[in-house]
């Protein structure tokens, strides 16, 4: 099933999903099987439920969603075993290339993606957040620009390897 709404509710779900917890200051606390931390679980499984998947805990509290359909596709995962993390790989480009091309945006990802993941950690999935082209930052796509020095940052979603092999 698909939910219609894009960004639009996306964004009013992670709203909704910030204010349990938010403190004064900014930010939000939600201790491990503390109230909010409940309340944010039953929030999450609610548009799980909603979005036509069969929701489910396991022993520790993680939350599971699961789709079945007739054809193998995308998992969707969560629980405490999924961290996030943002990451910057840089590389030289040739001086004899007159642009940058694929090639030179894909070596910077890889940079970006071997940094310091630990044996237990296995990369779900890569996003880039933007790049930076001879200092200046903010590109969006930097293939057919020129320059000499590309730096990828990626935001880099890491799962438990033994959470992420038990899935099935």
């Amino acid at each position: 099933m698909r939910i219609d709404g894009g960004g639009a509710l996306l964004e009013r779900w992670l709203d909704e999903l910030y204010k349990i917890g938010a403190e004064p200051g900014g930010g939000a606390y939600r201790p491990l099987y503390g109230t909010a931390w409940a309340e944010a679980g039953d929030c999450v499984e609610r548009w799980m439920k909603k979005a036509g998947l069969e929701a489910r805990r396991d022993a520790v509290g993680n939350l599971w969603g699961r789709l079945d359909g007739t054809k193998k596709g995308k998992v969707i995962v969560t629980g405490s075993h999924i961290d996030g993390v943002n990451r910057r790989g840089v590389v030289a480009v040739s001086p004899h290339a007159s642009e940058i091309t694929e090639l030179d945006v894909e070596r910077a990802m890889e940079v970006a993606r071997v940094q310091a993941i630990s044996n237990d950690r296995e990369i779900i999935h890569v996003l880039p957040r933007g790049y930076t082209l001879d200092g200046q930052d903010g590109v969006r796509d930097p293939v057919g620009m020129a320059g000499r020095r590309l730096e990828a940052e990626m935001h880099i979603v890491t799962g438990g390897t033994t959470a992420i092999h038990n899935l099935v």
